[in-house]
């Protein structure tokens, strides 16, 4: 409750709700065992503050409805397959269910998984006492690896065990502390599988646990040539043999770049392509692949480094940019978002002609790319700067003046206009109702559609916003505010060939997340919105992947560093390496039952990023390319790079 006080109310109740959701969402994957208890009315965790008030909610929201939820399709499966285990009294499922659908599968193959929940594991563990299934998985090492801990967990081990043998007075005993120190070595026989492999450690402790009926590791055993061979064979056998590898000062296997941008770093990574590609000369754009920890923000440069080659150039290659963010990046989306938060700018002249550099916006309004210049002209002449008029003013400061403001302006152009050309000259003022008003004498021939277009345009802006002001006022309905979302966009912008993927796409995120707001008011409950929460969840579907899209397609392809990304190349690159952006930090809620107690099996964004940093290093054939933001652009000071670099 002290949270969604103050200012900002509806907006805080959606965000609190959207982080309840993955919470929920966490635990029927996470922790099933908890959420069936819960449905059955008992609260395992009642003793944890946290655990009451999240049962007490959970039992609301799916009080009376139907049970199809993944944790207790999980209890179901595993009653039916060992009812051994689960007496008739404890089950939550009394029928029997028909798996004739499964036994007419011959085999499943499951394939490239470096990480699974123990709740599917469980049901790929039932399905194969029914039928065969195959697993391929990628195992860095070929040894037995589960206790090579890194360095920091055995240092915190051995500290430990120093400091209470100070405690015992048995500090002098230093056998056994040289025994304990000698085997954490042991344990820790390579340090980047230790520090990294955290992750698939756990997986394949997982997947060990179940019943198999037999195990085939593949893995070659490679005479190494260069340092990125070497790294990658020291991994497989567990070894640590890297002072016996003799450096070759042409072997370029392994590139650390440390850039002062964004910007540089594709500017370098391009020319060292350049330089790949002239030295190897069976070497293709189909072989390489750069991944980035946010391709969303990388994706500008790369089109400007990339993209802006001549295809007659013999510098010229194609790229991909795959994993980009739905449609929140079109100059029509960010056109609309613009139109609808115009006021917090105050309606500055330069936030408007923002909005009409958008070419939709121009079609559907009538300007043409020429006429922003003599906007800009009569906007200046007339002394437009902010502000709709002197009420508007009062209403944002507190003091009503109108000199400077849109009415001001748009005043002075139509009396210049209106006035005959011989009264129009000099400083003549026109005592009009509000006042003196000096006549603009700029506007002749043309300019006067340009002003009666310009004036339409401002009169639909200021009717947009009075009904935003009104709504957010009055508690305005969802269907009020599903109206206004699709009036603006007829009102202001206008599909061609090339936008109208765009604007329909926007169309469709209204439409779903409206829908979505309708039936949660299904069964009577009063959902208050203002502008702000509206636009939040309109971003936020907006900013969906829009898929696999660019992946694999030819050239150079530009990714997400994401799971099943790590795929065998030639050339593998990674942008972006620097302390703050790799790996992620897990960022858990306070509430978050499954923080106070992991399990084996739990994801963390960190062991996902270090472990996918693994895979992509042994992923690399030839060359592994490393680049991040290593000096700071205005003071030249340096910055550090990932913790793996």
């Amino acid at each position: 409750h002290k949270y969604l006080e103050g200012d900002d109310r509806p907006l805080k109740t959606i965000q609190l709700s959207e982080r309840l959701a993955a919470l929920f969402d966490r635990y029927l994957i996470y922790r099933p065992d908890l959420i069936n208890a819960w449905d059955r009315g008992f609260n395992p965790l009642a003793a944890q503050p946290d655990a009451v008030w999240q049962y007490v909610l959970w039992r609301a929201i799916s009080s009376g409805r139907h049970r199809t939820h993944p944790a207790f399709c999980h209890r179901v499966l595993l009653e039916q397959l060992y009812p051994e285990l689960y007496p008739v009294g404890n089950r939550v499922f009394r029928g029997q269910v028909d798996f004739s659908h499964l036994y007419a599968l011959q085999r499943i193959f499951f394939f490239g998984f470096s990480s699974m929940a123990p709740l599917h594991l469980d049901v790929i563990f039932a399905i194969a006492r029914m039928i065969r299934v195959d697993f391929f998985h990628l195992n860095p090492c070929a040894e037995f690896w589960e206790y090579n801990r890194p360095y920091r967990l055995l240092l915190r081990n051995a500290g430990r065990e120093l400091g209470s043998r100070v405690d015992a007075a048995l500090v002098r005993e230093d056998a056994a502390m040289e025994r304990q120190l000698h085997d954490s070595a042991l344990e820790c026989a390579n340090p980047l599988l230790g520090s990294w492999g955290e992750q698939g450690r756990e997986f394949f402790a997982l997947i060990a646990s179940g019943a198999t009926v037999g195990e085939e590791m593949m893995f070659p055993e490679p005479v190494p040539r260069t340092l990125l061979e070497q790294l990658q064979l020291d991994i497989q056998r567990l070894d640590v043999n890297i002072s016996g590898y003799v450096w070759n000062p042409a072997d370029t296997s392994l590139r650390i770049h440390s850039c002062h941008s964004r910007m540089r770093e594709v500017e370098v990574l391009y020319e060292n392509l350049l330089e790949l590609f002239e030295c190897r000369r069976d070497l293709r754009p189909e072989d390489v692949m750069v991944l980035t920890p946010d391709i969303n923000a990388y994706a500008p440069y790369i089109e400007a480094v990339f993209r802006t080659v001549p295809k007659d150039s013999p510098k010229w290659f194609y790229v991909t940019i795959a994993d980009r963010s739905g449609h929140r990046a079109t100059p029509e989306v960010n056109a609309f978002f613009r139109i609808l938060t115009v006021d917090r700018d105050r309606f500055k002249v330069s936030a408007i002609l923002d909005i009409l550099e958008t070419e939709s916006v121009r079609r559907r309004c009538g300007f043409e790319l020429r006429d922003l210049d003599q906007l800009r002209f009569l906007l200046s002449e007339t002394g437009v700067n902010w502000g709709i008029d002197a009420a508007y003013r009062r209403l944002k400061t507190g003091n009503a003046f109108a000199a400077n403001s849109w009415q001001f302006g748009l005043d002075r152009m139509i009396t210049g206009f209106a006035m005959k050309p011989d009264r129009r000259s000099g400083c003549e003022l026109w005592h009009g109702l509000d006042g003196n008003i000096l006549p603009c004498d700029d506007i002749e021939g043309d300019g006067a559609l340009l002003l009666g277009r310009l004036c339409d345009f401002f009169a639909r802006l200021v009717r947009l916003h009075d009904l935003i002001r009104e709504y957010e006022t009055s508690t305005a309905s969802v269907e009020q505010w599903y109206s206004l979302m699709t009036g603006a966009i007829d009102d202001f912008l206008s599909a061609d060939a090339e936008s109208t993927d765009h604007i329909q796409a926007l169309r469709e995120a209204i439409e779903i997340w409206f829908d979505a707001m309708r039936r949660g008011m299904d069964d009577g409950t009063d959902i208050p919105l203002d502008l702000a929460s509206v636009l939040h969840c309109l971003r936020q579907r907006l900013d969906e992947p829009g898929g696999g899209g660019g992946f694999l397609q030819g050239g150079v392809t530009f990714c997400q560093a994401t799971p099943l990304r790590s795929i065998p190349s030639r050339i593998i690159c990674m942008l972006g390496m620097d302390e703050a952006a790799f790996p992620r930090r897990d960022r858990r809620l306070s509430f978050d039952l499954t923080a106070a107690a992991p399990r084996l099996g739990d994801r963390s964004a960190r062991n996902d990023d270090r472990y996918l940093f693994l895979e992509t290093l042994l992923s690399a054939r030839e060359v592994f390319y490393l680049s991040y933001v290593g000096q700071s652009i205005r003071e030249n000071t340096e910055l550090p790079p990932c913790v793996m670099i």
